[in-house]
């Protein structure tokens, strides 16, 4: 499937935490370090093209933007 849900939903979790919990960094930090690792595995496990964990990490931080932009904090 293109892009890649796992790596589309690993990402924007750790974005979200990111932007809900701008003072505490531990969490955001260790979920983008497990969407990471995510998105290796279905590399590496030959799941996804590396195209499509690209694409979802551009719609996971596309998605990110859009929202910052319309509640006007970025």
């Amino acid at each position: 499937v293109f892009p890649s849900g796992h790596v589309t939903v690993g990402f924007a979790c750790a974005f979200g935490l990111f932007a809900a919990r701008p003072r505490r960094r531990l969490l955001p930090w260790t979920m983008l370090a497990a969407a990471a690792l995510v998105a290796l595995a279905t590399l590496y496990g030959r799941y996804h093209y590396t195209v499509d964990v690209v694409a979802g990490l551009a719609v996971a931080a596309s998605a990110h933007a859009a929202v910052g932009w319309w509640n006007g904090t970025e």
